[in-house]
């Protein structure tokens, strides 16, 4: 996740997610998938990218099955 949130740039996102959250979805706790959140809500990089929109709902439909609100992420929920 570290490695996700940690982009610097929008190219670097978009393989990140690939690569790192997208296989990874299906085995996030709740923990984990509050940590992710908040990394995104904290880096531009993340939810300001073009791909955000495709690519997050998978991580709200994960979130929202482990009984995670997402709405109380607002950068992330303007990314949907």
């Amino acid at each position: 996740m570290t490695v996700y949130g940690g982009s610097r740039s929008y190219d670097a996102a978009d393989p990140r997610f690939g690569s790192y959250i997208e296989p990874a979805l299906d085995k996030f706790t709740p923990a984990t998938i509050v940590e992710l959140l908040e990394q995104i809500e904290d880096s531009p990089q993340t939810y300001g990218r073009g791909r955000a929109a495709f690519d997050h709902p998978q991580i709200r439909d994960a979130a929202e099955a482990l009984g995670v609100d997402t709405t109380v992420y607002k950068s992330f929920t303007k990314s949907l």
